[in-house]
């Protein structure tokens, strides 16, 4: 690598950490913490940063006299990662597919959750990662949530289209969590990691009323040809009124629940965006909501970043002169068609490196805030003007057609490695157009 793209790899990195450190767990939850009620504090919750999240809830609520109890939904391991809560138990689970120990943890927050009185608070605490982390299969098996899963997340579906099914196949999803808690004062405080922040949809909404229905859910199976036998059966016994669903929005169990997010995708990029400010480079936010298909995704930012480089603004006519780095966030979907070890954000990276001309000056990263992107054990990965000279083009494309851009950016030394960083507020891409005759 020339000199120039380690540069220009240290602010990009920069960047990524500020954007991770601004939606670090403790940091975001610090003036959140409800007050006891009176009774117990109870603590539950899921997802990547549960760990972190469960620690930050003794740190705050042991030295006002209170010792809270309960219990968390992690990734295996994740204990080990950090600094482990002491009297809030950690259960590890699978991610993104659940597992026994994903049940195993699912059923153990029900059952407390079911113990809470009218004056307990129970707070729940809730990340990315929580919907396959705690899960308590209603009207299938585990085994038959796990290929659900599996199914879902190869077909290309959103988000909020794959927890429309999972939320009416899981007993602790859609609002049941909180319900079970019923009569307890309940506060859910979340990071998110969905686009749009809509609570239901964030580990598919364990304190949020399911605004769907069962033939909203069986449409998604439709719309992606997922076949999943057993599910579309709970799911149409649902619908004939022959098994119940998750709460309503108007459900009593839920009236002393309140959900809060405490951080979020645009909480990473403003810090972000100050990491480049201060160093003098100009900031075009491109969204902090992009979706759909990564490759689509990343070609349409190539797009962008040539546009910028030809006339100095973006398609719609912003003004936009290079040099200036163009930011963006959201969560695509890669629709899987080989067996290689791609992740959304280096198939994005893939896609808008292959989409750019030779040389063109653009030094980019794309990235996943939690650290893991795909199955590679990556964040994600660079993108400079002398990738293709490191490894050839055509090669990359046959990779890159077994989804496995994680090959590429391997062999051309360009993946980003964190490790899992205990916090999940989606992707993070920084696009950084230089001009022309700039030399750095």
């Amino acid at each position: 690598m020339t000199s120039s793209t380690d540069s220009a790899r240290r602010l990009l990195r920069a960047a990524f950490d500020a954007a991770v450190e601004a939606a670090d767990p403790v940091r975001v939850l610090a003036d959140a913490w409800p007050s006891p009620a009176g009774g117990e504090v109870l603590v539950l919750g899921m997802g990547k940063a549960a760990v972190t999240m469960a620690a930050a809830a003794e740190a705050h609520y042991r030295p006002l006299g209170v010792e809270p109890r309960g219990a968390v939904a992690a990734p295996h391991g994740a204990e080990r990662r950090g600094a482990a809560p002491a009297t809030i138990e950690v259960h590890g689970g699978g991610h993104p597919v659940p597992d026994a120990g994903s049940e195993a943890a699912g059923r153990r927050l029900l059952e407390l959750a079911s113990h809470a009185g009218a004056d307990d608070l129970v707070v729940v605490l809730v990340s990315g990662g929580g919907s396959a982390l705690a899960t308590v299969p209603d009207g299938v098996t585990r085994e038959q949530l796990a290929e659900l899963n599996r199914e879902l997340l190869a077909s290309g579906a959103d988000i909020r289209e794959m927890n429309a099914v999972r939320r009416r196949l899981d007993a602790i999803k859609g609002g049941r969590l909180a319900a079970a808690a019923h009569p307890a004062r309940v506060e859910a405080l979340i990071v998110s990691d969905v686009v749009g922040d809509d609570p239901v949809d964030i580990a598919s909404g364990p304190t949020v009323a399911d605004p769907g229905d069962a033939r909203a859910a069986l449409a998604v199976l439709d719309r992606y040809a997922v076949a999943a036998p057993a599910a579309r059966e709970a799911l149409r016994a649902e619908v004939e009124g022959l098994r119940d669903g998750p709460p309503r929005p108007d459900d009593p169990r839920l009236a002393r629940c309140r959900t809060t997010i405490v951080a979020s995708g645009s909480t990473g990029l403003a810090a972000a965006r100050q990491v480049f400010e201060k160093a003098g480079v100009r900031i075009c936010l491109l969204s902090a909501e992009v979706t759909g298909d990564a490759r689509e995704a990343g070609r349409a930012h190539a797009r962008q970043a040539a546009s910028v480089l030809e006339d100095g603004r973006l398609l719609d006519g912003t003004a936009c002169a290079p040099p200036v780095v163009l930011l963006s966030g959201g969560e695509t979907t890669v629709h899987v068609r080989g067996d290689g070890r791609g992740g959304r954000n280096s198939t994005f990276a893939l896609a808008l490196a292959l989409a750019l001309p030779d040389g063109a000056p653009v030094h980019a990263l794309v990235a996943d805030s939690d650290g893991i992107d795909g199955a590679g054990g990556h964040a994600g990965a660079f993108v400079d003007p002398g990738l293709f000279q490191r490894t050839r083009r055509a090669e990359a494309r046959a990779l890159d057609a077994n989804d496995d851009s994680y090959a590429v950016f391997d062999r051309a030394g360009a993946l980003l490695r964190t490790g899992p960083t205990g916090t999940n507020v989606n992707d993070l891409r920084f696009v950084w157009v230089h001009a022309p005759d700039e030399r750095r």
